[in-house]
């Protein structure tokens, strides 16, 4: 969808027109390929995207869902979406250091009305609640900011987890056991 700056994210309707853009695509994709599964890794605001797709289009399903830099709610309702069989599972990249998560959109989450909040640097409840790896994984924590868990030495730990399922191993490299 192009670069969007900080300024355009504040606005509600900058922000609902990349989701009709993305649910547009998914579509497109759904009307060429209606057998296949369909697997999403987002950061920054690509999880808003489809976290806000989830919420507005009741037919948007997605095998399996990966976030880092995440600027959702860390109340996000993850376990209905797997009850209503719209995602078969979802994973989470924590950060140590991801302060523009933890201060700008956690800014908003006390407002239940706002949308954002900051699990990219906080987590999500429910993943950090779950005992069942295989459906809600959290990696606590990836070392660095931002984009941290989307270096290079992560995307086959990543692919493995959108294709297979298969619960992310970080590489030891990004790997951290608690924020520093």
């Amino acid at each position: 969808y192009g670069y969007f700056p900080m300024l355009s994210f504040l606005f509600l309707g900058r922000r609902r027109e990349k989701v009709v853009w993305l649910m547009d695509r998914y579509t497109e994709a759904l009307a060429t390929y209606p057998k296949a599964d369909f697997h999403f890794f987002g950061r920054s605001n690509g999880t808003y995207l489809l976290a806000r797709s989830f919420r507005d289009y009741p037919f948007c399903r997605f095998k399996h869902v990966a976030f880092a830099g995440s600027v959702v709610r860390t109340d996000y309702g993850w376990e209905a979406l797997i009850k209503d069989g719209r995602i078969k599972a979802a994973m989470n990249y924590v950060c140590t250091d991801d302060y523009v998560v933890a201060w700008f959109p956690r800014l908003f989450e006390p407002f239940k009305r706002m949308d954002l909040g900051g699990a990219g640097f906080h987590g999500f409840k429910e993943m950090n609640e779950s005992n069942d790896p295989s459906r809600l994984n959290q990696v606590n924590y990836v070392h660095g900011g931002h984009s941290a868990a989307t270096q290079e030495d992560n995307w086959e730990s990543i692919g493995d987890f959108l294709i297979n399922g298969t619960p992310p191993t970080p590489p030891t490299s990004l790997y951290r056991p608690q924020r520093t």
